[in-house]
């Protein structure tokens, strides 16, 4: 997964549209540092193009737990409350 290129992101952060507190801040978090590294990272909250980061709460999961995965060109990270937040 290419993150930057020429020094220029090259992937986006993706969150869902109704995206709750923790999500929101999780990815402010990982904007915040990858911009750090590579500059700033446009957040979308509808779609998903290959090579993005996927931010996916999962109530699913064990508490506060967390995983990476990828889908469709994308990495995905799940997790469960402040689990999402551990991920980044």
């Amino acid at each position: 997964m290419i993150l930057a290129k020429n020094c220029a992101p090259h992937c986006r952060i993706s969150l869902p549209a109704e995206a709750d507190a923790v999500t929101s801040y999780a990815a402010d978090e990982l904007r915040h540092w990858l911009g750090e590294i590579l500059g700033t990272f446009p957040l979308t909250a509808h779609d998903v193009r290959p090579g993005d980061i996927l931010l996916r709460p999962d109530p699913a999961m064990a508490a506060e737990s967390y995983r990476y995965s990828t889908e469709e060109g994308c990495l995905v990270i799940r997790g469960n409350g402040r689990g999402l937040l551990y991920g980044v």
